[in-house]
């Protein structure tokens, strides 16, 4: 992942100053989406006006400076989608569909694996 950090932040011109990141994030949230009541929050749209690729805003995620600052408006991007999900305003496929692919949610957890038994030997005796 660092890699494609790396590569994401130096093959391109960047339209925007790392530092001034946070600045636009939250102007995002407090202008944008605010002058424009039509438009639902969403990574598509956050990545667009900042000037970047949803790639790149996953990318810079996991930036040393500002990676939390993405993850915070990504978690605050979700929220937005719950509730309007939980009030009918968007049905539930999409909310799914948009969690498991703009946020990393799974449906099951990783911990939920099936366990696997080996036996040794004995399967050869049981077998006969």
């Amino acid at each position: 992942m660092k890699a494609l950090i790396q590569t994401a932040l130096r093959t391109r011109k960047r339209k925007y100053d790392i530092q001034k990141l946070p600045i636009q994030i939250d102007g995002y949230f407090n202008a944008y989406l605010a002058a424009n009541p039509e438009i639902v929050a969403d990574t598509e749209s956050l990545a667009a006006y900042i000037g970047i690729t949803r790639d790149e805003l996953n990318a810079l995620e996991h930036h040393k400076k500002v990676g939390r600052c993405v993850s915070l408006a990504k978690t605050r991007i979700a929220s937005v989608k719950k509730q309007l999900a939980y009030r009918g305003k968007i049905n539930a496929t999409l909310l799914a569909f948009d969690l498991k692919n703009d946020h990393g949610y799974r449906e099951k957890p990783d911990d939920a694996q099936q366990m696997i038994t080996i036996f040794k030997g004995e399967v050869l005796e049981w077998g006969s």
